[in-house]
Order: structure tokens, then sequence, then C-alpha cells
């Protein structure tokens, strides 16, 4: 019990700070007010950010659920797989060939243009102190041109996906930002670029399976085997007719990206009180510091 401090001792360590803020109450006072001002002008700097959304459906793996399931049957025999679950989508909206076709479209420039090298008509990085000197060290030629693998790395920095349902496949696009203008277009035509790239993927595996069943129904004899593949064959080429069409075809576009009307809440109250507290507690401790070494 004699390491606890006792209610008088307390009692008297809280008088002397207080008669020691009483002494000094101009460098508090100031101190306090200097952080105050600083904290005015951190709030004057920061940017607004606005929320991006947009609602999608994930479409069963033929792109259409009235199709009935033997598909994933054919899809066992060829060697396709489902791929149109959450992480299958998750990692094509994320994967450098979706990044690559969005820099082929122009976001090399909107995205990077601050980077854009004159003289090497590329982009570049500025590299970093460490960078630099890990590469003089281990003796590298340090490689600063940005490219599609890094449109796609501040993608996925950006932009938030989540599956709100998992049974019912419904997922959510999210960025903040402070360039909705910019966002919004992106997240859009990321969308669409992503269905493309399921498009032609699911065109690939469709031109495999026709082939497989136009030769394998050459070759079989058994009318009622014949008949199943036949079944498939007509399947496949109602798949392949969806494939072509212009609509979303892995997906269900259930809210365009919107913006949201007012940026992000940003507590500025909390910024205020918090800097003025911090400026407060610091000039204390200050004082009594120096009135320690004083003391001693």
């Amino acid at each position: 019990m004699d390491n606890f401090l006792s209610n008088t001792q307390i009692g008297k360590i809280l008088s002397n700070l207080l008669n020691l803020i009483k002494e000094n109450y101009k460098f508090v006072l100031y101190s306090t007010a200097g952080f105050l001002f600083i904290s005015l002008i951190y709030s004057f700097s920061l940017s607004p950010k606005y929320q991006i959304i947009a609602d999608v459906k994930l479409k069963d793996e033929s792109g259409n659920a009235s199709l009935p399931s033997s598909s994933s049957v054919l899809s066992l025999i060829t060697g396709g797989g489902a791929g149109n679950n959450f992480w299958d989508f998750y990692n094509i909206v994320f994967s450098t060939e979706v990044a690559e076709k969005l820099w082929e479209k122009g976001y090399d420039q909107k995205i990077f243009s601050s980077n854009f090298d004159t003289k090497s008509e590329t982009f570049k990085r500025n590299p970093k102190l460490w960078d630099v000197i890990k590469s003089w060290i281990i003796g590298y030629d340090l490689n600063n041109e940005i490219n599609f693998v890094d449109l796609r790395n501040h993608i996925k920095s950006e932009v938030d996906l989540e599956d709100l349902t998992e049974e019912q496949n419904l997922l959510r696009f999210t960025i903040s930002t402070g360039n909705p203008d910019l966002y919004e277009t992106l997240l859009t035509d990321l969308i669409r670029v992503t269905d493309d790239s399921i498009k032609q993927r699911e065109r690939s595996k469709n031109t495999n399976k026709i082939v497989f069943l136009s030769d394998k129904i050459a070759s079989v004899s058994d009318v009622e085997i014949k008949n199943a593949m036949i079944g498939l064959l007509k399947e496949q080429l109602l798949n392949e007719s969806l494939v072509e069409q212009d609509n979303y075809y892995s997906i269900e576009v259930l809210e365009q990206p919107r913006r949201s009307k007012n940026p992000d809440f940003i507590n500025l109250q909390f910024i205020y009180l918090g800097f003025t507290f911090i400026g407060f507690m610091l000039s204390v401790l200050v004082l009594y510091i120096r009135k320690r070494i004083l003391v001693s």
C-alpha cells in the first residue's frame, strides 16, 4: 500500500501544479493560444473529400440466371472455371489487364500528369532518398518509370470494393477523393472495362467449348450422348450471343457511380479542442520540468 499516493499527497501535487500555472499564466495562455492558432491554420489546409459510390450485382457464370446449370458440368470437362464469385471479380477489377486498358484510355495523363518527363516523353516518379542510397550501395539502376502497373496500384489504393450480401453477390465500389469529377469517370470506366475483360475471357472459353463439343459430336456414335452434347452446344452458342451484346455481361449495375452532395464531415471542433488541449498540457509539462531542473 506504500506505493500508492495518499489523498493528502495527491492534493498537494495538484495544488503545486495550480500554483505553478498561476505564476506562469501568461506562458500557459500564449502556448495554448499558439496551438489554437496552429489548429486554425491546419483546418484551412484540409481539402474536402467526396464519396463516390456504385452498386453492382454479380450474375451467374453464364451471365444469365435462367440458363440451366449444366454449363458448370461442361466447365469441368473443358477445364473452365466458374470465375464470377466475389474474389474472382475482385482480382479482375484490380488486375494489370484492366489497368493497362485504362492506361490506354488516357488515365496515364489524367492520374500521372505531374510526373510527365518532357525529355523522355515518359512518366517518371521522383525517387526517394533511401531508394537512391540502396541502388548505389547494392549497385543496380533505379527504374523510376511509371506504367500501368503503377496505375493498378493507384486504383487499388483509392477504390474500396466490398461484398454487401454474400448470398446475393451485391457489391459496392467506394472512393473518397478531393477530385470527384475525375474519379467518378474513372469508376464508371473501371466497371465497364472490368466487364469487357470478363467478356473477352468468356469468348475464349466459349470458343474452346464449342470446338470441343463440335469435335466430340462428330466422333460420338451413341445417339443419347450425341443429343446431350448437342444440347450443351446449343447452350454455349446461346451464351456466346449473350457475350456479344453491348450490355453488361457479368454484372448488373444497380446504381451508377454517383458522388455525395456534400463532402465528408470533418470534425473541426475535435481538431480545435485537441490542439488547444495539447498546447495547454505541453506548457504545463515544460513548466514542471523546468521547475524540477531548477530545484535540483
